[in-house]
């Protein structure tokens, strides 16, 4: 945080946080809270970024994407101090071309 807040006093320049959110793991209301109080001295904006999912070697899901409501739920409350808050539109998940699942079709022997 003080390496943030050292390069804004040397910049100028607005920061953008990007948060990953992980369905069941990053996705809580009292995450979001203290995303919000962690940033809230700091100039910057938040980009929240739902998960896309990959799977592992044996093909099981790693991890999930949080609902769509899960996702505007997070965002409501990371928006309380008042930062501009923005949920990254993914397109391509539904191919598995989204970002980071390229890993899929590599660990399923199609690359």
């Amino acid at each position: 945080m003080k390496a943030l807040k050292t390069y804004y006093a040397a910049t100028g320049r607005r920061l953008t946080i990007e948060y990953v959110l992980l369905a069941g793991l990053t996705d809580n209301p009292d995450q979001a809270r203290q995303l919000a109080m962690l940033v809230k001295d700091i100039h910057c904006n938040i980009n929240l970024i739902p998960y896309n999912p990959t799977s592992g070697l044996d093909g099981a899901v790693l991890y999930e994407r949080p609902t769509r409501e899960v996702q505007k739920k997070f965002k409501r409350i990371a928006e309380t101090t008042g930062k501009t808050v923005t949920i990254r539109l993914e397109r391509g998940t539904d191919i598995d071309a989204a970002c980071g699942q390229l890993h899929n079709a590599f660990e399923a022997g199609q690359h």
